[in-house]
């Protein structure tokens, strides 16, 4: 356990079974928003327990908290053929206290690499451009469409796999005209600009119509 001022990195797999449970729902709360960036998160992110509630193997979730309140997590891949961090976020209110490179520092040591696979979606390249700089990743792969439509994700240290899509055969045209006035009343101020919006409506219309995605989220 590493501790930087009143800060603290914990590894969730170190928890009892029941502060796990518990915990896990806290850090879902903390990254739900992810699920407009990145369809199915939430199917992935609870995929990564067994029905006992404890995290499966080749997984670790590493986390920073201030009193109860989660404000960093990292998601992490360990296995055989990859060494890979999946999601990674700090708190807009903690950023710039050091805690993104002590959380990735943790990271690095559980992987046993400095160089690990990440991806982010390209709306946050800015975000994460000085700690990437910082750490000398370099951008492999640029990927259109990739976790949802539309949309670009940019790979560092490594590559992603291909994947395929199997869209609905037909589409109601009047249907989606609907559900895109809908979701621009519900939703337009919760988007930086109108791209994203459209990216998001696109992605969430397809997932709520059940277009086929075989894009692995490991």
């Amino acid at each position: 356990m590493t501790i930087v001022n009143k800060f603290k990195i914990e590894a969730l797999s170190n928890l009892d079974i029941v502060d796990c449970s518990i915990i896990s729902q806290t850090i879902y709360q903390f990254l739900k928003m992810l699920n407009f960036e990145y369809p199915g998160f939430k199917m992935w992110y609870w995929s990564l327990f067994s029905s006992k509630g404890s995290l499966k193997n080749e997984r670790e979730i590493l986390f920073c908290r201030n009193n109860n309140e989660i404000i960093a997590v990292s998601i992490l891949k360990y296995s055989q053929d990859e060494k890979k961090i999946c999601t990674f976020r700090v708190k807009k209110s903690y950023q710039g206290q050091g805690i993104g490179h002590l959380l990735m520092e943790e990271s690095f040591e559980y992987l046993n690499t400095d160089k690990p696979l990440i991806t982010l979606h390209k709306t946050k390249e800015y975000e994460f451009r000085s700690l990437f700089k910082y750490y000398n990743f370099e951008k492999q792969q640029s990927l259109k469409g990739y976790y949802s439509f539309f949309s670009t994700e940019l790979c560092y240290n490594g590559v992603l796999p291909e994947k395929r899509i199997i869209m609905p055969g037909s589409f109601d045209v009047k249907g989606i005209k609907r559900s895109l006035e809908k979701f621009v009343r519900e939703h337009m101020n919760r988007f930086d600009n109108l791209d994203v919006l459209l990216e998001n409506f696109v992605t969430n219309y397809f997932r709520e119509n059940r277009a086929v995605d075989y894009c692995h989220y490991v």
